[in-house]
């Protein structure tokens, strides 16, 4: 095997510490989010809202769109909604 340059090292190095760098979580406060789940049926089944408090690093208390009922829920059951195109964005995990 090829002996690595100091040049590689270092480079990979960097990508080791991005890989760490790296969270599991990404609630964050008034950021637009889909929900996943069927578990609470189909009235909030693939229904838009926002998340209005970060509990813990992943429970949030989301405000529903189109009812406006708010919802306590795991990040697990969410995924993030893509803005439209000019909107403003949040890089939620680098």
């Amino acid at each position: 095997k090829k002996k690595k340059s100091a040049l590689d090292e270092i480079m990979e190095i960097e990508e080791e510490k991005k890989r760490t760098a790296r969270t599991d979580h990404w609630l964050q406060p008034e950021i637009i989010v889909k929900i996943i789940t069927k578990k609470l049926g189909e009235k909030y089944h693939k229904k838009k809202g926002v998340v209005k408090e970060v509990i813990d690093k992943y429970t949030a208390v989301v405000k529903m769109i189109d009812s406006g009922d708010k919802l306590k829920l795991d990040q697990t059951h969410l995924e993030t909604v893509i803005p439209a195109p000019g909107k403003r964005i949040l890089v939620l995990n680098g």
